[in-house]
């Protein structure tokens, strides 16, 4: 009687890169079974909050490197391991790709400012206590959202609506805490002014010049300067 045989069948594999489908048995004849091994394929993403992260954090950085007119599918599908239909699975369009990177900087963002307002309760202004230190990290940390958010808005200023509308929560909240827009937006002002310069890459400061800068506004916020009567 011929002998039986049956190639191993072992479980299907996945790295960060690929993922490769179940095998397929092929019948060679009634006692025979060979398994085909199929082909790697670019990883195809699905809704999960990883997958969505890993796409948008890829067209952050081609962004960010190469300007907003690099941005497409077939770019951010190569850098981030996934095939174009795992891209579109996720964001059919590149304005959905787009708008969804703006809103996961901004959502991070706030997270900042949110867990930063929470330790300066003692401050007369929470908000822009928060902002000076959230400023800072990002800047001396090299951050790569305020200038992705920036080259964002340049060449689709509709899709940043999150942002803008994030930026007025801010202002409601300054002219609550303070009773002065003024003086709070002559601090809030040069925040914005260093971090939209260093995402534009015109100005840079070395590391103590930047330690004094943040230093003075800290004295700043704390002093009566926020809450004072005219």
């Amino acid at each position: 009687m011929p002998l039986e045989r049956e190639t191993n069948k072992s479980p299907v594999s996945q790295s960060p890169s690929c993922v490769e489908l179940a095998s397929t048995e092929v019948p060679l004849n009634d006692r025979c079974i060979l398994t085909v091994a199929p082909k790697k394929r670019g990883r195809r993403a699905d809704t999960s909050g990883k997958s969505r992260d890993a796409i948008l954090e890829a067209a952050l950085q081609i962004v960010c490197e190469k300007g907003a007119g690099a941005l497409t599918i077939e770019a951010v599908a190569e850098r981030a391991g996934f095939s174009k239909g795992g891209v579109l699975y996720n964001f059919p369009t590149k304005e959905k790709l787009t708008q969804g990177m703006v809103e996961r900087e901004v959502a991070r963002f706030s997270c900042m400012l949110e867990t930063e307002r929470l330790k300066q309760g003692d401050c007369p202004s929470p908000t822009l206590a928060a902002l000076v230190e959230v400023a800072e990290t990002w800047i001396k940390s090299n951050e790569t959202g305020p200038r992705g958010i920036l080259l964002t808005h340049v060449s689709a200023p509709d899709l940043c609506e999150p942002f803008l509308a994030h930026k007025e929560r801010l202002r409601e909240e300054m002219i609550r805490e303070t009773g002065h827009l003024a003086r709070a937006m002559l601090i809030w002002t040069s925040l914005e002014g260093l971090l939209m310069s260093y995402a534009h890459g015109v100005m840079r400061f070395n590391t103590s010049e930047l330690t004094l800068y943040f230093k003075e506004l800290r004295e700043l916020v704390r002093s009566p300067f926020l809450t004072e009567e005219n």
